[in-house]
Order: structure tokens, then C-alpha cells, then sequence
């Protein structure tokens, strides 16, 4: 297979980071901030509720409405700031940024970067995840080697590393 040869963006790993978290919440992995941006929203609508139903003359319907909307509104801004977080943190990922080249052979998978080299073999290599423009062979379960699907010439030979990646994958 020939090698693919692609320029990673800081958005590209902006959504290889977005779809890594979605995947160790779907199967359990809450990253830490996550669970504090949790905390932090429920205190906040915790708070909402008391402080609306001591007003008591609103009454309860009127409390509840406080309540939710300021949840809402709690819950955007932590949206916002895991968001501008995640983007911050794939900014600052300059090593995985620039071009890149993905080749596979019959021993594993190498990842010739600018500032870096490195080689998996098979054994290694746990899977693939194919989301959100991007294809994904995954090393751990919260770390993988990004290619994007721009990166291939055509959908017969992005079909071709998937195929590749899936039959040779340990995990």
C-alpha cells in the first residue's frame, strides 16, 4: 500500500479529540473535566431551585422555570468552555500537527511526522474508527493514530486501509 501523505490541521485533531471523548463516555471513560462540568451544572441548577423556591411568593411554578433556565444556560456555558478547551488543547498539540505519512506493510503501521517518527506493530494496534471525517486506528482506548479522509485518493483505497487495519488489528 502506497504511503498516504496528508497535512493534519489543528481542527483536523480538534475532532480526532472530540470523537475520542465521545467515545470514552459512550464506554465509561468520563475525562476528568467532564465530570467536574457535571458537578458544576448540577450545583448551579441545585442552586437555581433553592434559591427560586425561597422566594416563595413565585411559588413553585416559577421556581422550577428559574431553575431550568438557568440550568440551560449553565449547561451552554460549560459546552462552550469544554469546547474552546478542546480547541486550545489541539492548538497547543503542535508535534501532531503538519504533515504526515501513514504507511502500512505487513509488520504494522509507521507515522513519519516533521517532528517526530514513530512504529506500531500489529500487535499494538487495537482497531479503527471511521467518524466524523476522519479514520482513526486506535493504539489504546483513548489514543490513535489520525488519518483524515481527505488523505486518500479515493473511497477504494481509504476501503483498502480499513480492510488492512481491521484484519490485521490485535483487539
Amino acid at each position: 500500500m502506497r504511503a498516504l501523505t496528508f497535512t493534519l490541521t489543528p481542527a483536523d485533531l480538534t475532532r480526532y479529540r472530540i470523537v475520542m471523548l465521545r467515545r470514552a463516555i459512550r464506554f465509561g471513560g468520563i475525562e476528568a473535566f467532564d465530570k467536574q462540568s457535571a458537578l458544576a451544572l448540577t450545583v448551579i441548577l441545585g442552586l437555581a431551585l433553592v434559591i427560586g423556591w425561597s422566594i416563595g411568593f413565585l411559588g413553585a411554578g416559577i421556581a422550577f422555570a428559574i431553575g431550568l433556565v438557568l440550568g440551560l444556560v449553565a449547561q451552554a456555558i460549560l459546552q462552550n468552555l469544554r469546547q474552546a478547551r478542546l480547541t486550545r488543547v489541539a492548538e497547543q498539540d503542535a508535534l501532531f500537527a503538519g504533515e504526515q505519512s501513514v504507511t502500512l506493510d505487513d509488520t504494522g503501521l509507521s507515522v513519519d511526522g516533521t517532528r517526530f517518527r514513530s512504529f506500531f506493530a500489529w500487535d499494538t494496534v487495537r482497531g479503527l474508527v471511521e467518524e466524523d471525517r476522519l479514520v482513526i486506528v486506535l493504539l489504546t482506548a483513548s489514543n490513535g493514530v489520525v488519518v483524515p479522509a481527505s488523505a486518500f485518493a479515493n473511497d477504494a483505497e481509504k476501503s483498502a486501509f480499513v480492510a488492512m487495519v481491521k484484519a490485521r488489528a490485535a483487539g
